[in-house]
């Protein structure tokens, strides 16, 4: 979970071991209460076989289910989601969102003047609260998966297949990543090529954490990226490409243990996009992350919304498992990620 540098598309597991059940993960902010956000469920070989997501109270209509499938080797083979909206709730949201919408378009809605706080509380009392875990979730047989992974010999990725929801009974193949390894295993290339979409469209894309658009459209359609990976003594250095054209340059510097210690993404006219500090403590875990800064685009030129804090530091149990993760803004702490574990009885 905590690999520096991990990069589209992420798969969100954690190993805790085999004796753990699973993990409770909470998020508090600023001055707000702490709230479950999701858990990870693991098997009795201590692998991440299933996420629920949806623990919040009024406001949260749908829960989730993601399940992890795992190769006789123990490679991790398919992702298969699910999602689960009840019934009462949903119309719940369906008289929220149309109230919502009547007051901006009579012209009630003034900003600072809680018409919309009002319409939330008059349908609290209304919503029914709902376990993810306690859901008769269908069986994930039939589902076609999110994701499919593909290995080498080596049981490393040499292919992940990502799909997309057509319809509830139908998917498509959406895009492919594949990896390519020198003699010694190392990544030299990665590359991404979005299908070709049955009814191609353009759209605009929004600015790094904004509501504004860019002025320019994105096609998606048949879009082809690549990085190629250089290994030098005591760093990486990984050019991106669009299309066959340069877009960015990143540089890793690795420390005498071969972790990461820094990471500078820079774009073809030498721009500085982002800079990232790294520092590990005598276990070789991540102890502390800094944002030295980040314009908001990556190394091809794509927009990212940047979330708030430039400083995390990681906390770990007397078994070197993470149990949490402070967040802060320069000197000031501003979130605050905990995760519970429990144990096998």
């Amino acid at each position: 979970m905590l690999s520096i540098g991990q990069e589209y598309p992420i798969v969100d597991t954690l190993n805790y071991g085999s004796n753990v059940s699973h993990v409770k993960y909470y998020i508090q902010n600023e001055g707000e209460d702490e709230v479950l956000i999701k858990t990870y469920w693991f098997n009795e070989l201590g692998k991440h076989t299933t996420t629920y997501t949806g623990y919040g109270g009024f406001k949260i209509y749908k829960q989730s289910k993601i399940t992890y499938n795992y190769s006789i080797n123990g490679n991790l083979d398919n992702i298969k989601h699910q999602d689960y909206i009840s019934p009462q709730n949903d119309s719940i949201g369906n008289f929220i969102t149309t109230e919502i919408k009547k007051v901006i378009s009579n012209g009630s809605y003034k900003k600072g003047n809680n018409v919309i706080e009002n319409i939330l509380a008059k349908y609290e009392s209304s919503y029914i609260s709902v376990v993810p875990e306690d859901i008769n979730w269908h069986s994930s047989e039939n589902l076609h998966p999110a994701m499919i992974f593909k290995r080498n010999q080596l049981g490393q990725d040499s292919l992940i297949l990502l799909f997309d929801t057509i319809s509830k009974n139908e998917m498509c193949l959406d895009e492919i990543v594949s990896f390519i390894y020198d003699d010694e295993n190392r990544l030299v290339k990665k590359k991404w090529i979005n299908m070709p979409i049955r009814y191609g469209f353009e759209f605009q894309v929004f600015k790094p954490s904004s509501v504004n658009f860019e002025d320019s459209t994105l096609n998606l359609n048949n879009i082809y990226q690549e990085k190629i990976y250089k290994y030098l003594e005591d760093t990486i250095e990984i050019k991106y490409f669009e299309e066959k054209h340069l877009t960015g340059t990143e540089i890793k510097v690795l420390n005498d243990k071969n972790l990461v210690q820094s990471e500078l993404v820079i774009n073809a006219r030498q721009d500085t996009l982002s800079h990232y500090q790294y520092k590990w403590n005598s276990m070789n875990k991540l102890e502390s992350s800094k944002r030295i800064k980040h314009t908001g685009y990556d190394g091809f030129g794509w927009a990212l919304d940047l979330t708030y804090g430039n400083i995390k530091k990681y906390k770990y149990d007397d078994k070197n498992r993470l149990v949490r993760i402070e967040i802060f803004q320069d000197d000031k702490l501003v979130c605050t990620e905990r995760y519970e574990i429990i144990e096998r009885k």
